[in-house]
This record gives C-alpha cells, sequence and structure tokens, in this order.
C-alpha cells in the first residue's frame, strides 16, 4: 500500500514541477524543468500498479539533466536574475530548430522507455535472466517445460545468462541427467522482475508433480 501511496505522492510533484516550470514565476520557467517534472510525473504514473522491480526516473543517465537544471534554479534562485526573453528567430532557423527536435525526441524516446521502465520500445521486449543450478548435480534446463528438445547443460553451481522473450507467464524446467524432472516452477512475469529476472534451479520434485 505504501508504494502505490509514494507513486502518487511523486506524480503530483511532477505535474506541479512541470507546470511551474512553464507557467509560474520568470525565475523557475525552464524548458529543462518541464521534461523533468513530466518524466516524474508518467513514471511515477506507470509504477502505482506495479510493486515489482523500479527502475530509476528516466533511467541512470537522467541525472545529468536533473543536475543541469538544478544548478541553473539554483543560480537564478540566488543571483534573482531571470532568464532574458528569446529573441526572435528567423523562419528558417525555427524549421531547422523543430527538426532537430523532432530527431531528437525519435532518438531519445526508445532509451527513455527502456531506461525508465525497463520495457523494450521498439521489437520483441526481451529480459536477461540468470539461471543458477544450486543443486549438487549437473542438470538440463529448459525455459519451456513443454520444449524438450531445446535443452541447456548447466554443471553444479554454474550460472548461465540468456535473452527471453517477455511473456506474461514463464514455465522452465530443469531434470537431472537421468531424465527426472527436479524442478519445474510457474513465474508470472511480475515474479520474475522482483526479483530481477534471477532463476535458482533446485532439487524440489513436488512441484513437476501435477505438470
Amino acid at each position: 500500500m505504501a508504494r502505490p501511496v509514494a507513486a502518487v505522492g511523486f506524480a503530483a510533484l511532477g505535474f506541479a514541477l512541470s507546470v511551474e516550470s512553464d507557467r509560474g514565476d520568470p525565475l523557475i520557467r525552464s524548458r529543462l524543468g518541464v521534461i523533468v517534472g513530466a518524466t516524474l510525473a508518467v513514471w511515477a504514473i506507470a509504477y502505482i500498479p506495479r510493486d515489482d522491480w523500479i527502475f530509476p526516473t528516466g533511467g541512470e543517465l537522467f541525472v545529468v539533466p536533473y543536475v543541469i537544471w538544478a544548478l541553473r534554479l539554483g543560480y537564478r534562485l540566488g543571483t534573482g536574475r531571470a532568464p532574458s526573453p528569446d529573441a526572435p528567430r528567423r523562419v528558417q532557423a525555427e524549421i531547422v530548430a523543430d527538426i532537430a527536435v523532432v530527431l531528437l525526441f525519435l532518438l531519445a524516446l526508445p532509451f527513455w522507455i527502456r531506461s525508465t521502465f525497463g520495457v523494450a520500445s521498439i521489437g520483441d521486449p526481451t529480459n536477461l535472466v540468470t539461471v543458477t543450478n544450486a543443486t549438487s548435480e549437473a542438470i538440463d534446463f529448459y525455459q519451456y517445460r513443454d520444449q524438450r528438445a531445446y535443452r541447456e547443460r548447466i554443471e553444479a553451481g554454474e550460472t548461465k545468462t540468456w535473452d527471453w522473450l517477455e511473456h506474461g507467464s514463464y514455465s522452465p524446467a530443469a531434470e537431472d541427467l537421468a531424465g527426472t524432472p527436479i524442478f519445474c516452477p510457474y513465474f508470472q512475469d511480475r515474479e520474475l522482475r522482483r526479483a530481477h529476472y534471477q532463476i535458482t534451479v533446485v532439487r524440489e520434485p513436488a512441484t513437476c508433480a501435477a505438470r
């Protein structure tokens, strides 16, 4: 319950920052502030229904525009100097500037979505899944329980990593070298995301009884 409430609070803070940066006192007006506030608001709204792995607001590199915005705001408030009005630009310069903004948006948006929400914005979304064999023997691991033709040998104590296509649920399986199923879990995507997409294989044949 605490996480959705906190997310709502961050969303309200982001909206307030965005509005003030756009329409507030000239000292705090800033296009960069609008972007920072909008990013915080969208990120918070997206995480209201989620209780899994939380990604940094705007991704790790978002600290760069945030620091620039904070330093500019601190300088303006400290000196009391508002930014000077922009001088009118020629029509050609306006067109070039608009094209540059569109291109920057198209290039930055996929990275922003991926780093903020942990999902792919172009192509089939994948996640890096780490599987550790915590048993005392080698195993054959299957990403899909009903597709035994595709197996991966994992030695005792070994860890391997693969890119898995994102699904709503996952049904991996593992068996010992004698062909006996020993690990047949069922995961919702939110469960794996909460576990940072890490699977630890242990000997639990009971999970395979009803599969």
